[in-house]
């Protein structure tokens, strides 16, 4: 379990998620909230599995 009380599974897909968020940004802007958010209930919603 990590500080934030989540565990490695949810932890991994908060970290997709927001290295997918950011390449949907111009240049080196950061990744929002909003976009981060999305993506995950998209990720875990569908149950993708690799």
């Amino acid at each position: 379990m990590n500080t934030k009380g989540k565990d490695l599974e949810e932890s991994v897909w908060y970290g997709v998620s927001c290295g997918t968020a950011a390449t949907m940004n111009a240049g080196t802007e950061l990744c929002k909230l909003k976009d981060v958010e999305t993506l995950y209930e998209v990720i875990t919603t569908e149950k993708i599995n690799f």
